[in-house]
């Protein structure tokens, strides 16, 4: 033929080209669906390590901008949340088992502490806890939230301030036997820093200005001690001139002020537990430490599941790390590590944390998330737990493994403690002879007695004092 077109050869040929063109075509697709991958997969990972590094490469703004601010409780417990959270994804994981579950109808009999701390309102409107609404009998010890670092030396925010611990002071004239101590905050925010705590342990000079101002603080406002809530010394950067000048500093303190009361706010996850705390200079400097065991799980964007905030023991459903994120693990620990058990006060929260939950009908522990839900960065208080639970028509579930509740209505998810949770807890403390539990804070309870849960003023920190002392469940 004259074109040819037609011939066997070139339709043979034809077939081919119609046959390969849809392989090259699936092949070319199929590389950009792994380039896709792999660019998303990369992306992920470097802001993972941009979030493991962000810490040490900023300082948070608001102290450039405005220097020590004030510390609220909602602050606090979301700091503390984060450096919690960050423990839990940490490479510096502590693999070990709490030996017992304790018996908690085993109780051993004795007098026990209840330190309660109180946090400084931030101005003097009725909204506020004020030292005149405290009852003076209700703790034994009264800690007051914060004076902070600057300079090594002591530093208020305002003379506000200091006329607020001036009136809790006072609260001796109804209740002598009360004790009060002044609470100084630091947190390393994960970065090496010359302020706060780390400028005072870098080297001696610094040390004793600090120690010699905390002397006369002490004597000034003539309070009882001093408790040094450092969050958290040598963590994340396991930093050992951190850790060791922390003990360095209580050893320091303890010989100018051997009179009186020393304490410690310390953690409750064992990885920060290891790399941030010599227990034997805590074991033989300090009158007790207050375990912070709450802040177990909160809102994380690179872990979004709901958990309960206190646990006092794992769920059934915890594996790997995450069985040792409750009370009985925590404070096991730190007795196996030497810390004697009168030392030890367990720290209780009279706040939750809040959660948004993707699907709403997936709303028990590990459920997916958003982001937190009401409340204050997804920091909750009793009060506003009570207005959830009881305006919304919301389910509340009382876990029987972790002994602690959980509420939630359409897509808002609360984890809380309330009366009963409070109580195991402060059975637990009895049942191991420990030296008694911690509050946090009585500003969070209920101080007005108005929520719609209880017709009594601060029922939780109530309901804990009359467990450890009466065995009133």
């Amino acid at each position: 033929m004259a074109l040819g077109l037609s011939e066997p050869q070139y339709e043979l040929l034809n077939g081919k080209k119609k046959y390969v063109q849809p392989i090259i075509h699936s092949m070319v697709l199929i590389g950009l669906v792994v380039l896709v991958v792999f660019v998303v997969f990369l992306m992920f990972y470097v802001s993972w390590m941009t979030f493991e590094d962000s810490n040490d490469q900023n300082t948070p703004m608001d102290f450039v901008l405005f220097g020590p601010q004030k510390y609220t409780s909602s602050y606090v417990a979301a700091y503390r949340a984060h450096s919690f959270a960050i423990a839990a994804k940490s490479n510096y994981k502590t693999y070990w088992a709490a030996k017992d579950k304790i018996n908690l109808n085993k109780r051993i009999e004795k007098t026990y502490h209840l330190a309660c701390y109180y946090s400084i309102p931030i101005d003097n409107t009725t909204k506020s806890l004020h030292p005149a609404q405290i009852n003076a009998t209700l703790c034994t010890h009264l800690i007051v939230a914060f004076a902070q670092v600057q300079n090594n030396s002591v530093y208020f925010k305002s003379s506000f301030d200091m006329e607020i611990l001036r009136q809790v002071v006072k609260l001796r004239d109804k209740n002598p036997k009360l004790k009060v101590l002044l609470s100084i905050v630091h947190f390393s925010n994960g970065s090496h820093s010359n302020e706060g705590f780390p400028g005072v342990v870098s080297n001696k000079d610094n040390l004793d200005t600090f120690v010699s101002n905390v002397v006369s603080v002490i004597n000034d406002f003539y309070l009882d001690g001093i408790d040094i809530d450092w969050e958290f010394p040598s963590w994340p950067l396991l930093n050992l001139q951190e850790k060791y000048g922390f003990a360095k500093l209580l050893q320091t303190l303890r010989y100018r002020l051997p009179d009186s009361l020393l304490t410690a706010a310390v953690a409750a996850p064992l990885n920060i537990i290891d790399n941030s705390y010599e227990i034997y200079s805590l074991a033989r400097f300090v009158d007790f430490i207050n375990v912070m065991a709450y802040d177990y799980h909160s809102y994380q964007w690179y872990f979004p599941l709901t958990g309960p905030n206190s646990p006092l023991f794992s769920s059934r459903n915890d594996t790997g790390y995450f069985q040792d994120l409750n009370i009985n693990s925590s404070i096991q620990y730190w007795i196996s590590k030497g810390m004697p058990k009168e030392k030890i006060l367990l720290g209780m929260p009279t706040y939750g944390h809040s959660f948004i939950l993707i699907n709403e009908a997936n709303n028990g522990f590990n459920s997916p998330t958003s982001g937190p839900g009401i409340g204050k960065d997804g920091f909750i208080t009793f009060s506003e737990m009570c207005e959830f639970k009881s305006h919304q028509n919301a389910t509340t579930i009382f876990d029987h493994d972790t002994r602690t509740p959980y509420s939630y209505h359409k897509n808002d998810w609360i984890s809380f403690d309330n009366e009963n949770s409070l109580a195991y807890k402060a059975e637990f403390a009895a049942s191991l002879g420990l030296g008694g539990a911690m509050v946090f804070s009585l500003n969070t309870d209920d101080y007005s007695g108005s929520s719609l849960c209880s017709s009594s003023v601060f029922p939780l920190t109530s309901r804990i004092k009359i467990v450890l002392n009466d065995d009133d469940l």
